[in-house]
């Protein structure tokens, strides 16, 4: 990998890869991210972390866990600002949570939340 290399965007999801981010291969239970690895750096991708060798692969950081190094990255950049998080937590009821809680902030704040579930 070259150390000089600069990525806007962090990506898990080699489908929505796009020119200059850095795809990160998580392990799921019915997926292996190592395998979509190439696959992200012909699309654009800067470099792959990855924790597992894939012979060939020419742009790579090799990580012992991939989730652990996408939190740690994310700690990094998080560290950046000084600005308050919410989570939200538990086994039913999440998303409505966070959508009314995003929409009750709104009136008052300037406010980030992700149109997506996880």
């Amino acid at each position: 990998m070259d150390p000089t290399a600069v990525f806007q965007r962090v990506c898990t999801d080699s489908r929505q890869v796009q020119l200059g981010d850095l795809f990160v291969a998580l392990r799921g239970e019915h997926f292996n991210g190592n395998q979509y690895a190439e696959e992200a750096l012909e699309k654009g991708a800067v470099a792959a972390v990855i924790d597992e060798p894939i012979e060939g692969l020419t742009s790579y950081l090799m990580v012992s866990d991939g989730c652990q190094a996408l939190g740690q990255i994310g700690a990094v950049h998080r560290r950046k600002f000084d600005l308050p998080v919410i989570a939200i937590a538990g086994s039913n009821g999440k998303t409505s949570t966070k959508d009314m809680l995003a929409s009750i902030l709104r009136a008052q704040f300037e406010t980030l939340h992700s149109d997506a579930s996880f």
